[in-house]
């Protein structure tokens, strides 16, 4: 069951959605109107009806991957820093036991070399 908003708990169940249907035929219209203006056309029932589940787009637009997937720019940040900070911590572990050193701390959440290794 969805809540209520706390705006909309004095209306009527069918006035309710009667301004939720209101409210998103008007957006509609607004992304109808910005499609428009930028000439970027959709794909009509007909075209949706005939496409194929095997078909393949004609264009892939390609583009570096993504570091991650964040819902604000500042967690963006947060996780580039610790993850470059990682990243750092690993090398200089890795380094170390390369050149001989066996009781080397690697960063939490690594696997050391001779795990890779392993089977």
């Amino acid at each position: 069951m969805i809540a209520v908003p706390p705006g909309w708990r004095h209306p009527s169940a069918r006035e309710r959605a009667r301004r939720l249907q209101e409210l998103v035929q008007a957006r509609e219209e607004e992304f109808r109107k910005a499609r428009k203006a930028a000439g970027i056309r959709v794909l009509g029932v007909r075209a949706i009806h005939a496409a194929r589940h095997t078909d393949r787009p004609r264009h892939i637009d390609k583009s570096p991957r993504p570091l991650c997937h964040a819902s604000t720019r500042a967690l963006w940040l947060e996780y580039r820093d610790a993850r470059q900070r990682f990243v750092y911590l690993y090398r200089i572990a890795s380094e170390k036991y390369r050149s001989g050193e066996s009781h080397v701390q690697f960063p939490e959440g690594s696997f050391p070399h001779w795990l890779r290794k392993a089977g």
